[in-house]
């Protein structure tokens, strides 16, 4: 019987210079979309993220976190990657995405062009850049209760994501959140700053909300997926798509426990979980559930740590195996 697959894709902080350099280097149908999407980059901005992105000056442990290269590089190795999948036979019964990752969700889903998508994350980077004061998003490895006991963190900065059981993201001004790290560091918290210069997810982008949103009137928006639509947003599916949708996903709270939730009662009792993810950061979410660890077979595609084409093709077999 063959298993739902489901795309996942992730957003701000899982990007690292050199990601899918394997995969651009080996695998032609790869190469072939990360040309395609760079020359609408190119056509919008003059610019090559490829250079940018695989350059030989650039090391993986560099610090990625200019939002006009991180944002288009994310969705460019995402699509790019659910592309070939695609074509390899591999396709998807749900697309799932998490904050910029909606927007790969979206292209993938039919909702959006991939040419309306890079546009619009390319134009919501150049908006938030020049109308939002610089922050950032640190990770906390503990429950959100947390963040609900200490006045630190809710008087200095806004929950913006919850990731796990223990797993949460505030987001807040760069004074904030040193004040934050200090007293996590006291505590003996494990913490991580992103890489990310705004404080996505909170009221620090509001200044960006009208520019975006008359940006959003511009694009041609298909009101029903292809393809069955998550989104981290309402932890729950997407029937009918409107255009504000994606100032929301940038804005509002990411929830991705309850949209794990909503897979595993529309799924039923077992269901593959690929993520397409530069870090594979979502993976390790879905594998810190036990509920969601018990009933599906996650896969990390993509990682600093391996080589993306063999794994690629390492689990394009297995998956086409289970699914005969």
């Amino acid at each position: 019987m063959r298993k739902p697959i489901v795309f996942m894709f992730s957003g701000q902080g899982s990007q690292y210079y050199q990601m899918g350099r394997e995969l651009l280097l080996e695998d032609p149908a790869f190469r072939h979309w990360m040309l395609t999407l760079n020359e609408v980059y190119k056509e919008l901005s003059g610019d090559s993220i490829l250079h940018q992105l695989y350059g030989n000056e650039r090391k993986k442990s560099e610090a990625f976190d200019q939002l006009k290269l991180t944002h288009p590089a994310i969705f460019m190795v995402e699509f790019s990657l659910a592309r070939i999948l695609m074509e390899r036979g591999v396709v998807p019964d749900y697309v799932l995405g998490s904050s910029l990752g909606e927007f790969t969700a979206c292209a993938v889903a039919g909702v959006i062009s991939y040419e309306d998508a890079l546009a619009c994350i390319m134009k919501q980077a150049e908006i938030v850049g020049y109308s939002c004061r610089e922050g950032g998003m640190l990770a906390i490895l503990q429950s959100k209760d947390l963040y609900e006991q200490e006045p630190v963190l809710y008087q200095k900065s806004e929950l913006a994501a919850i990731n796990a059981s223990s797993h949460f993201v505030v987001s807040g001004l760069k004074d904030s959140l040193v004040e934050i790290e200090s007293y996590l560091k006291a505590r003996e918290s494990l913490y991580q700053r992103l890489s990310v210069r705004f404080a996505f997810h909170s009221s620090f982008i509001d200044p960006a909300e009208k520019a975006f949103t008359a940006f959003l009137k511009t694009l041609t928006v298909h009101r029903h997926p292809q393809i069955n639509l998550v989104s981290c947003l309402t932890g729950g599916p997407i029937h009918e798509m409107k255009a504000d949708f994606f100032w929301a996903v940038a804005r509002e709270k990411i929830n991705f426990p309850k949209a794990l939730d909503y897979l595993s009662q529309a799924c039923g009792g077992g269901y593959t979980l690929m993520d397409l993810g530069p870090s594979g950061t979502l993976a390790n979410f879905a594998k810190s559930d036990l509920a969601t660890a018990r009933q599906a077979d996650i896969i990390t595609l993509m990682s600093p740590y391996q080589n993306s084409f063999k794994q690629l093709r390492k689990s394009i077999d297995m998956v086409l195996a289970a699914n005969v």
